[in-house]
């Protein structure tokens, strides 16, 4: 059996038993009423015969223009106010309505509201402050407004939820005019389940627009139906699937929702008629680690439009925990151009969907009391494969890297502070395990780059060493210099050979274009525990570049040459010799030669 908890029944939000009555009196004119449909006034002749409702519906009046913060004024009268507005084509009777935030209520007087009529609520004694403006109704005990957000509710006088609005500072969608002296206002007061989107600050010149059409207004029917846009697993047994508006409730149902590997469901919940998610309850648990589908159909948003066929399923995942490793430092920006931001890519390199909700970035090598650390609180799901970035403002990383892969950037609060000459970069999880950590130096880059603003050094490999200088490489030229979001311009492609030294590529341009700029030294042993030596000679023999000195080796490595000599110039094209040799555990020595060809590009 399906259970379904609502907070507000359909009864109460949509109240069909209309009563209707005649009254004379408080008779609408052309300067507080409009007509929506034509955007003109409604200057319609009311007498005495004009029936009106007594008993109203949800959103049949509703909340049309908030003025919060009338401070510093512009052209409208320093106090605070509320537009109501009627939106249907009956006269309302407003007769003991209340107007409430969670902090106290107000009773409007006796009062008829008008088709498409604006009448001001404000606090009892400012009335003749907006004299000319319309209708204006002084409110004893007058909800004092938040400016930074407040619940403010319409009730009428049998208790039914005629409007609610729970807007905060953020609706302004401009950070001048939230500072005050603007009033929020209605795009479109025929929306039938407004939210966020419905509202913005006003446009008119003097701050607000108290009984006239709103500045902002725009009817727009909403004709596009519902999208899912997350699925959030809450356990083994429960999610949470979100949609992009208002869903109405009374239109799910277990036979609308298909889950895939198939799921019993046992239970839909949700707080409200019209909601933006549900939770739905599973008979058996889900297998960690295993990707799932959910298939929602004939959904509708509270407008009646039907959810979209190409935007009704999504894939979740039970996530498991991850490990030193899985997830690797792939990409760091710590030099980036006047007036740009540091960034660091991660990369997830298992088979594991895992949530970094609680992981933070650090510098460990800080020297502040408390390494500045970039939390990533919210659940974001890391998928195999999957690249993502992290900065505190996404806008300049955008427009300074326009090859980069958006969709893969998350912007955090601060990012941990990383100097330009060296530093660290530390990934740990939720409970603080090091996940992975590099030790990063400008000394890295290569050294034919005059500049290196805005240059990111990329990882080469994501299985070698995090700290070992070779698996690190400046991005290429041909990407902008780096490549956030999106595999490495300079990468690894081919794993070394079983019991033997390679050299790939053979041929390499050291130009920096993200095509065959250097080339690897790559080995392969059968255990760890031997000591190698590279050096590079030209065909005369003479002595280039020493690689590396009696290095401790791994099972399986590499050591890179980007094409320069022991000044770190440029050599000529030509052959080159790599001189490998090798200690093995036992004591016993080997020497392995190579050509390799440094190229130009004509």
């Amino acid at each position: 059996m399906i259970f379904f908890k609502l907070i507000f029944s359909a009864a109460v939000l949509f109240n069909t038993n209309v009563r209707v009555a005649y009254a004379g009196g408080n008779v609408p004119n052309c300067d507080s009423c409009y007509s929506l449909s034509k955007g003109g006034a409604n200057c319609q002749n009311y007498s005495n015969q004009n029936p009106f409702v007594t008993s109203a519906g949800f959103r049949m009046v509703v909340i049309n223009e908030i003025m919060a913060d009338p401070s510093p004024p512009n052209q409208l009268p320093e106090v605070e106010f509320v537009e109501i507005m009627n939106t249907t084509d009956q006269t309302i009777d407003l007769t003991g309505w209340t107007f409430s935030d969670p902090r106290s209520t107000a009773v409007l007087p006796e009062l008829t509201i008008g088709p498409d009529q604006l009448i001001i609520l404000c606090k009892s004694g400012h009335e003749d402050l907006f004299s000319g403006f319309g209708v204006v109704a002084g409110l004893e005990k007058w909800p004092t407004l938040n400016n930074s957000g407040d619940a403010l509710e319409l009730q009428s006088a049998d208790s039914v939820i005629i409007d609610q609005v729970r807007y905060t500072r953020s609706w302004y969608q401009d950070s001048d005019k939230s500072a005050g002296g603007w009033s929020l206002e209605q795009i479109n007061p025929l929306d039938p389940c407004p939210d966020r989107e419905n509202w913005l600050a006003s446009q008119n010149p003097a701050g607000g627009t108290p009984g006239r059409p709103n500045s902002v207004l725009e009817i727009n029917p909403d004709l596009r139906g519902p999208e899912i846009i997350s699925a959030l697993v809450k356990n083994d047994r429960q999610i949470e699937i979100w949609f992009n508006e208002k869903i109405n409730t009374e239109t799910i149902g277990t036979g609308k929702i298909n889950i895939a590997p198939a799921n019993e469901i046992v239970n839909i919940d949700f707080a409200q008629l019209f909601a933006f998610s549900i939770k739905i309850s599973l008979s058996n648990p889900l297998e960690p680690n295993t990707p799932y589908s959910i298939t929602i159909r004939n959904v509708t948003d509270c407008a009646g439009n039907l959810i979209q066929n190409e935007k009704n399923s999504i894939q979740f995942v039970l996530t498991v925990a991850g490990a030193p490793m899985d997830l690797v430092i792939n990409e760091v920006l710590f030099n980036p151009r006047s007036g740009g931001k540091d960034f660091v890519e991660v990369f997830n390199t298992s088979k594991k969907y895992i949530n970094l909700k609680g992981w933070q970035i650090s510098n460990q090598k800080s020297t502040a009391e408390k390494p500045k650390v970039a939390i990533v609180g919210d659940d974001l799901i890391a998928e195999p494969g999957r690249y993502l970035v992290f900065t505190d403002d996404i806008a300049i990383l955008k427009a300074d890297y326009p090859f980069g892969k958006a969709e893969n950037y998350f912007e955090v609060k601060s990012m941990p502070t990383l100097p330009d000459e060296a530093g660290n970069v530390t990934l740990t999880d939720s409970l603080g395990e090091v996940i992975d950590s590099f030790d990063y130096s400008e000394g890295y880059h290569l050294g034919l780059l005059r500049d290196l603003n805005g240059v990111s050094l990329e990882r080469i490999s994501a299985t070698a060493p995090s700290n070992s200088r070779d698996n690190w490489h400046s991005a290429a030229s041909a990407v902008g210099y780096a490549t956030p979001g999106y595999e490495n311009s300079q990468r690894l492609t081919k794993a070394p050979v079983a019991g033997q030294i390679t050299i790939e590529p053979g041929v390499f341009v050291p130009n920096n274009d993200g095509i065959k700029d250097f080339t690897a030294i790559n080995y392969q042993f059968d255990k760890g525990g031997y000591l190698i030596s590279i050096v590079i000679y030209d065909v005369r023999g003479r002595r280039i570049k020493e690689i590396v000195n009696n290095e401790l080796s791994g099972v399986s490595g590499f050591y890179q040459w980007n094409g320069t000599d022991e000044r770190n110039l440029l050599v000529n094209p030509g052959y080159y010799i790599v001189l490998v040799n090798i200690l093995d555990p036992e004591g016993r020595s080997f020497q392995i030669k190579k050509t390799v060809v440094v190229a130009i590009d004509f």
